[in-house]
């Protein structure tokens, strides 16, 4: 059974004496009403300063939901700073850890380009996540190359998935965006 959800709370703008106003009160969410204003808000509720402080100094605020263009704009938003992360989260190739930061990204597509053209010289070094230097072959320097930009991809098609759902859900708040990324 989902909590009942306080309409309204009150508490002293100095902070003393906290006094609780609930149309329905819930006794795990009363004792959020001697938090920090606004108290804990539930997902998809934000708390609105209701009124100015009276001649008590007191503070008044009411919790409502958040329209569902707005709830799935933030849950986009956050999406999109998942996949950042992912994306430049590191990836490996032969067991070996890559850096996916966008200037690796960079530098990979640079030694793929020279690789391909017969540029890259046999036995240079490509230094890898864990400071490793490991001398690579210019057929390596290219999977190395399409393994970033495979992870990056993946990392994007992922994130396309997720906002789809997430654009199609009646409830944002119980689209996962944690599961199903590459690794």
């Amino acid at each position: 059974m989902a909590p009942t959800i306080p309409r309204s709370f009150t508490r002293l703008s100095d902070g003393a004496y906290p006094i609780p106003e609930w149309h329905d009160p819930d006794p795990a969410l009363h004792a959020e009403v001697f938090a920090d204003d606004p108290p804990a808000v539930p997902p998809g509720y934000r708390a609105v300063l209701a009124e100015r402080p009276d001649e008590q100094r007191i503070l008044r605020y009411s919790l409502e939901p958040i329209p569902l263009d707005e709830l799935r704009a933030e849950r986009l938003a956050e999406l999109a700073e998942i996949r950042y992360a992912r994306e430049i989260g590191g990836t490996a190739y032969n067991g070996w850890p890559l850096n996916t930061d966008r200037a690796s990204q960079g530098k990979a597509v640079g030694a793929y380009a020279m690789a391909s053209n017969g540029l890259w010289p046999t036995g240079s070094a490509w230094k890898f996540a864990d400071g490793v230097a490991r001398a690579l072959t210019a057929g390596q320097v290219q999977q190395m190359a399409l393994s970033i930009a495979a992870h990056v991809q993946a990392c994007f098609d992922r994130e396309a998935a997720l906002a789809e759902t997430l654009r199609a859900s009646l409830d944002p708040l119980s689209v996962d965006l944690m599961t199903g990324w590459p690794a």
